[in-house]
Order: C-alpha cells, then structure tokens, then sequence
C-alpha cells in the first residue's frame, strides 16, 4: 500500500483490488493511495 499526500485543494483516491480501479475524489487535499 503507497500512500502519496500533497497539500491541495482535492483528494484524489486510486485504489486497486482484485485487479478492479477505484478512483474517489476528496475535498482538502490530494492523497493518492495505491492498494495492491
């Protein structure tokens, strides 16, 4: 599991299962978290 945070505006959420995408997108800050 990567976890990457950056101070922005939104929140971007990439999480990957079973070979399955999962894109969410957050208020406050960018954090893109990439679950293998």
């Amino acid at each position: 599991m990567i976890g990457i945070g950056l101070g922005f505006f939104e929140r971007i959420r990439l999480v990957s299962q079973d070979g399955d995408h999962h894109l969410e997108i957050l208020p406050k800050e960018i954090t893109l978290l990439l679950k293998v």
